[in-house]
């Protein structure tokens, strides 16, 4: 065996039980015990105050009725009136049977003084801790489980977007024969000095529009387009699904309506929704735009021009 093989050979060991320890840790220090959470709520089926003013009274007349049956001030940490017909009891559990024994007795004591009490349910507890297969000393041997944490990039789920495109790109061309432009070139400027020279008579059938007309009529009419935003949540989370609509009306050349909103298809509300006004002043151009989010709404107004677009007039946005 070559002298660079013995020397992979036990790397690649040493870099594969390196990889399981920290991977899986089977071998760690075993966790501190966490202390439970003793606080108890019982609610009573008649209000013991009738006013805020009254709760500390009937706390300390609980906590006596505690003492009266079997509790004493090691037992008991505190006593609270919550709601006029509900009191939060707190002992001094170190560990869930102790938690399970107290509430029972607690009840007990209670219904011995006051009829129709009951328990509340209490939350969920932390899960139970992983048990240990064996222990040596402070060290302690678990069943291998994938222990690597995952960052938020791996935890966020998975986003799904599904998008009906709201235009098409089409091509036109005059015949071959013709060879004739679809809109009209305007004649050079002459120079400072020089007579204009004669323009040629413009052949049979040629374009009188031009390039900026063209293009409005090409613009004008409608257009719709929708979106389908579904966001895949991870485990424990609520799958989001939108859906979007852009609606474009072109009323003439200069005109422009526009509509945009976005519909909540689990909650059935719309987060938001936008109408806008454009109107084309040949140099100039101007835009009115109202906006509603979730029960807001705000008002732009903007005109620039369009050459020097950094040069523009804009009202304060009006939020109603």
């Amino acid at each position: 065996m070559h002298s660079r093989t013995r020397l992979w050979l036990p790397l690649i060991i040493i870099l594969f039980v390196g990889t399981f320890l920290v991977g899986f840790q089977p071998i760690r220090t075993p966790p501190k015990e966490v202390v439970p959470d003793s606080s108890f709520t019982f609610q009573f089926d008649k209000p013991l105050a009738q006013t805020k003013a009254e709760y500390a009274a009937k706390a300390q007349e609980v906590q006596a009725g505690l003492m009266a049956n079997g509790f004493s001030k090691e037992d008991v940490e505190s006593v609270e009136v919550t709601a006029n017909d509900r009191v939060q009891v707190k002992t001094y559990a170190l560990n869930a049977d102790q938690v399970t024994q107290d509430e029972k007795n607690l009840l007990q004591a209670l219904q011995k003084k006051y009829q129709g009490v009951k328990a509340v349910a209490r939350a969920a507890q932390q899960q139970e801790q992983e048990q240990p297969i064996a222990s040596i000393g402070s060290l302690a041997l678990y069943r291998p489980s994938p222990k690597v944490k995952l960052g938020l990039d791996l935890q966020g789920g998975l986003h799904v977007v599904l998008r009906c495109l709201p235009y098409a790109s089409m091509t036109f061309t005059t015949a071959d024969e013709t060879q004739q432009p679809l809109y009209a070139v305007p004649p050079p400027t002459p120079e400072a000095g020089k007579p204009a020279e004669a323009k040629p008579a413009a052949p049979a059938g040629a374009a009188t529009v031009s390039r900026d007309e063209l293009e409005k009529r090409i613009e004008s009419g409608w257009r719709v387009g929708l979106t389908y935003d579904y966001t895949l949540a991870r485990s424990g989370s609520q799958d989001i699904h939108f859906l979007g609509l852009q609606a474009i009306l072109n009323l003439t050349g200069n005109w422009r309506l526009s509509y945009t909103t976005s519909l909540d298809m689990v909650g059935g509300d719309f987060v938001r929704q936008t109408f806008s006004i454009y109107r084309d002043l040949r140099s100039w151009e101007a835009r009115l735009r109202l906006e509603e989010s979730r029960g807001v709404i705000t008002i732009w107004f903007l005109v620039d021009i369009k050459d020097i677009p950094d040069i523009r007039v804009e009202g304060r946005p009006s939020i109603y």
